[in-house]
């Protein structure tokens, strides 16, 4: 077992992130040791007494926090897991076990979703309780969340409106006879402007340019179609602007929502997440940068370079940019562009990690493949 040890000496009001010193939280060595139960020589235990022990000793064994270096221990962080870190200090406050590959999160109703994106399967995460629930749709393609409720693309060819607290379907629009995406080909979707914007592609060619279908909640019609680039993985939106990062494409697609005109910007090699914040989109890649780019001019206001590996998964809150790394999380100050956090959560591998990441009530949620 490993220590996590955070060091901070900001200022801090509520749940806004506050500061301009940087911080690191970082694994330590050295707290292997275990804890022994020992008793004095002349101790006798009745057959109740140590029937007793074992029970404590199983029940102990079970426990996700354990004890060590002088107190209560973070729990071990572990792939196939969504990991729940305190924002302020980079103490792992939860682990929660899910599928192989929980590669989006997303938060309605106070609740944390997390999509697999081996099996196509959604849970539910109770922050009351840190203890996941299957919902069962059938295979999930993608979800995205209005605040309030999940939308989920399922089964190929259907939008799924479910309460975000229960769970619960509240609707389910079928946008065609035949499938228009599935399970890792697209139907990734974003809510914004009163519409759900899904990526649609040529099913059967990879390589192939997408479409962004703007479809009415009420009715399922679609009501506007955006041309895209090849392998859209990532949306966000803001009042004005839905965008999307096409990996394979090399270019984050800019749709204006009073119109619905695609614009096209240059991003570095392979961008990989989007995220609306401080008047900005920010922007990572499958390189070790972050880009920071004026909404209106779709000009490059600053590159920042990580010394972390790839970025990844990539959100807004609490006045941070947050952007999950090969190995853990770090938060960017909009107002300096500057690197002002650093937490590890868990050893660095070859595509495997930290991937999507979400944020509640001053607590991050990170999804560990």
């Amino acid at each position: 077992m490993n220590c996590l040890s955070g060091q901070s000496s900001a200022n801090h009001d509520g749940n806004r992130i506050g500061g301009d010193e940087r911080r690191t939280s970082r694994l330590i060595p050295g707290c292997e040791r275990s804890r022994k139960v020992s008793l004095p020589a002349d101790t006798v235990l009745s057959v109740n007494s140590v029937m007793f022990l074992r029970v404590v000793l199983v029940a102990a064994s079970l426990m996700s926090v354990t004890l060590g270096c002088g107190g209560t221990e973070p729990p071990h962080v572990r792939h196939a897991s969504v990991v729940r870190v305190d924002a302020t200090s980079g103490r792992v406050k939860a682990v929660v076990p899910v599928g192989v590959d929980p590669l989006q999160l997303a938060v309605a109703a106070r609740q944390v979703w997390t999509l697999e994106f081996g099996e196509g399967t959604l849970a539910r995460i109770d922050p009351e309780t840190n203890k996941p629930a299957a919902v069962d749709i059938g295979e999930a393609a993608g979800m995205a969340s209005d605040g309030d409720d999940i939308w989920v693309a399922a089964n190929g060819n259907t939008l799924l409106r479910l309460d975000g607290e229960s769970g619960k379907r509240e609707r389910v629009l079928k946008l065609a006879r035949k499938p228009l995406f599935e399970l890792r080909d697209a139907g990734f979707l974003t809510v914004s402007a009163g519409s759900i914007w899904l990526t649609i592609p040529v099913l059967g060619d990879n390589s192939a340019d997408q479409t962004l279908w703007r479809i009415d909640p009420p009715t399922g019609a679609v009501t506007a179609r955006a041309p895209l680039l090849a392998n859209p993985v990532s949306l966000a939106a803001d009042a004005r602007y839905v965008w999307v990062a096409n990996i394979d494409g090399g270019k984050v697609t800019r749709v204006d929502v009073m119109t619905n005109a695609a614009k096209n910007v240059a991003a570095s090699i392979g961008p990989a997440g989007v995220a609306t914040g401080a008047g900005s989109l920010w922007v990572s890649h499958y390189v070790p940068e972050v880009w920071r780019i004026d909404p209106d001019t779709m000009r490059v206001q600053a590159k920042i370079h990580l010394d972390a590996g790839t970025t990844r998964g990539i959100a807004f809150a609490g006045g941070r940019v947050w952007v999950t790394t090969e190995s853990g999380v770090v938060a960017l100050d909009p107002a300096t562009n500057k690197v002002v956090q650093t937490i590890e959560l868990i050893e660095p591998k070859r595509e495997v990690g930290p991937t999507a990441i979400a944020y509640l009530d001053g607590d991050l949620w990170v999804s560990i493949e």
